[in-house]
């Protein structure tokens, strides 16, 4: 029974070893790796998108409508401010330490030193050079799928709608 023990108590004290968590990676490897994926060069091509998807939606939201020019300086001020104030939040200063934040508490040091050694190499840097281009692509052709969806999702919706006022004429509502 003491040798049954032992043996508990020992193995109790090398699982604390064998189940301790794997070392968080450090602030520099984080940082070596953002740089290395040129993430900030990323961020920066999102606000360029994100101020052109504003002049987008801002030019169908007036579509037809005939502007002062003064109505035209008012919308082009707001415009300016919306972006100015995007452009303040999303700054790489104050996004850098979300990032290793994030990456912190989600991978190990083995795997952002695995990372590092992957985009290094001649496959890792295409993905780097290339990903924006399959992102840009997939959205897209995802915004031209979602339309018939959306459209569905309308009939769907309004046959639901006349469903519900029937019921309501029927019980008197």
């Amino acid at each position: 029974m003491k040798r049954l023990i032992l043996a508990f108590f020992a193995l109790a004290a090398t699982s604390t070893y064998v189940f301790a968590a794997p070392p968080a990676p450090s602030e520099d490897s984080i940082r070596r790796l953002l740089e290395v994926t040129e993430a900030r060069k990323l961020l920066d091509g999102m606000m360029a998108q994100v101020d052109a998807l504003m002049r987008r939606n801002m030019e169908q939201a007036l579509r037809g409508r005939q502007l002062t020019p003064e109505q035209e300086a008012i919308v082009a001020r707001m415009r300016n401010k919306m972006a100015d104030a995007f452009r303040e939040e999303m700054a790489w200063d104050k996004l850098e330490p979300l990032y290793v934040r994030v990456y912190r508490d989600t991978f190990t040091q083995a795997e952002v030193d695995g990372m590092l050694d992957f985009y290094r190499t001649d496959a890792g840097r295409a993905l780097i050079v290339k990903m924006p281009a399959v992102i840009q692509t997939t959205m897209g052709e995802m915004q031209q799928r979602m339309q018939p969806l959306i459209a569905k999702m309308r009939t769907i919706e309004e046959e639901a709608l006349a469903e519900l006022r029937a019921t309501e004429r029927k019980d008197g509502r």
